[in-house]
């Protein structure tokens, strides 16, 4: 429930959890050191089988536990990061010996990786989640005490708040995002303005606010939204956007059954549609196309007319026995890569473009765009290709600095995570929706941030952060301002207001 207060003792439960990650991720990375350095092939391969599982098991427990010890945490990057932790890199590794032999075949199609090069890329993801943990867990401690005055509810602020949403990000969704996607701009926008395009989530999380408190009248409003943004992330044949709008709709519901059982089975839901839907469909729509996006809806309705006629069958032959939803959770390959690149003395310079960030695009039209995907896996490649691959924070550290730089950045991914979380739960538990676009990107960047590249995520993106915390502030103001002649006192809270 949300009568939790942001104090230690609150804060302590979330952070104990943590605690118990890093000492687990600290034994298991010590026990693949043991093997590296005195064990045989034997306890390596053994170690490869079951080191991953057990931290898996260990994050997705701890993130469960800190739901359940502070349910405010669900607002925090804080169970989202650990749940990334044991998809990517608890379950993600195993694709090596439990898979299928064409998924491995797939993995090493890219880059081939042995039973030594598998324990090396373990051992760095442990260590990475190890000092991650631990510093999010000291940021959530160190900190001062801070305690939110609940707001009663208003109907005419959240109203306003939820128009202004809308009217904030349509038009950057509809009429900049959606011709960008298809090609149609001859330039490359702002990301801070591309980005606005998110606000659409925080105005479906206020809607669920509204029909909480009996605005009934907003449901076909929610429909068409949530609508639009589906059709959006179809047009965009992009997995990610469509997952993030089924994870914001379940937050929504949670808001009316705050059970954890409920959210566990939504989210098992938004599993079992990903796997056996979203990928495959995306995967057969990118390939009949021919691009990683549509360019306009008739390349969406030849996809969808494709996949009515031959479907699976045809998706088979293109890719037989695969479990693409598995490759996608590995990134062994890619940090095996660039672990030996930086090892024989290539290292990599993505970390260079920290200067970047603070040199906005419309100043800069030829800044050099943050995200590597394609160039990395032309790296990798040896020739020109038009996929794009991740790398993951921990192996692009190691490719940038060694291990060094692993801790280092690892333990500022720690702290941006745990003052974002901080800021979350405190703004939730006071009713301050308006900073739900901050609160949604935090839980963005606990879900996929390990997965991105490090200097557009966790510094950019900490940059875009404090941009929209001052235009959130501004927006604020303005809207207290105009609608103050029509406030109730706070002392009078109107009847069925939220927790």
């Amino acid at each position: 429930m949300l009568e939790d207060k942001p104090d230690k003792a609150s804060y302590g439960r979330i952070a104990m959890p943590l605690v118990g990650v890093a000492v687990f991720s600290c034994v298991i990375a010590l026990a693949y050191c043991v093997a590296t350095e005195w064990l045989g092939m034997a306890a390596i391969r053994f170690l490869n089988h079951i080191g991953p599982a057990v931290l898996g098991v260990v994050c997705g427990a701890c993130g469960y536990l800190s739901i359940k010890n502070s349910p405010i945490a669900l607002w925090s990057p804080i169970p989202w990061f650990l749940l990334s932790c044991a998809g990517f890199y608890g379950l993600g590794p195993l694709a090596y010996h439990f898979a299928t032999p064409e998924t491995v075949s797939f993995l090493d199609g890219l880059y081939v990786v042995d039973e030594k090069s598998l324990l090396r890329t373990n051992l760095l993801n442990a260590a990475g989640i190890a000092a991650v943990s631990f510093t999010i867990a000291i940021t959530l401690l160190m900190a001062p005490s801070s305690i939110g005055r609940m707001q009663p509810y208003n109907h005419v602020l959240t109203k306003k708040l939820m128009w202004t949403f809308i009217a904030v990000a349509a038009p950057v969704k509809y009429f900049l995002v959606v011709p960008y996607i298809m090609g149609k701009l001859s330039y490359v926008p702002p990301g801070a303005f591309l980005h606005l395009a998110d606000f659409l989530g925080s105005a479906i999380i206020v809607m669920f606010i509204l029909l909480a408190n009996g605005e009934k009248k907003y449901v076909p409003l929610l429909a068409i939204v949530l609508l639009s943004e589906l059709a959006f992330g179809l047009l965009a044949l992009s997995k990610t956007v469509m997952i993030q709008t089924a994870l914001i709709t379940c937050l929504g519901i949670w808001l009316y059954r705050r059970s954890i059982s409920v959210l566990i089975t939504s989210g098992l839901a938004i599993i079992f549609v990903y796997s056996l839907v979203l990928s495959p469909f995306v995967l057969f729509a990118r390939t009949v196309i021919g691009a990683s996006s549509a360019k306009e809806t008739a390349d969406v309705n030849i996809a969808i007319s494709a996949y009515e006629s031959v479907g699976l069958n045809e998706l088979a032959v293109l890719s037989p026995e695969v479990q693409g939803w598995w490759t996608r959770l590995s990134y062994a390959n890619v940090q095996a890569f660039a672990m030996e690149r930086f090892n024989e003395g290539n290292r990599g310079k993505t970390f260079d473009l920290f200067p970047y960030v603070f040199v906005p695009r419309i100043i800069d039209p030829d800044k050099p765009l943050m995200h590597l995907g394609q160039d990395f896996t032309q790296l990798i490649l040896g020739y020109e290709d038009t996929s794009h691959t991740g790398l993951g924070v921990f192996g692009e550290a190691y490719w940038n600095g060694g291990w060094p730089l692993v801790i280092v950045a690892s333990m500022y991914v720690g702290v941006i995570i745990g003052i974002i979380a901080r800021f979350a739960m405190f703004t939730m538990l006071s009713g301050e929706y308006i900073f739900l676009p901050i609160i949604l990107l935090g839980i963005q960047l606990g879900l996929t941030g390990l997965t991105d590249w490090f200097v557009s995520t966790f510094v950019g993106g900490l940059i875009e952060a404090m941009f929209w915390l001052f235009l959130l502030y501004a927006l604020k103001a303005f809207l207290k301002v105009r609608i103050a002649p029509r406030l109730m006192p706070l002392s009078t809270p109107l009847p069925n207001s939220l927790p």
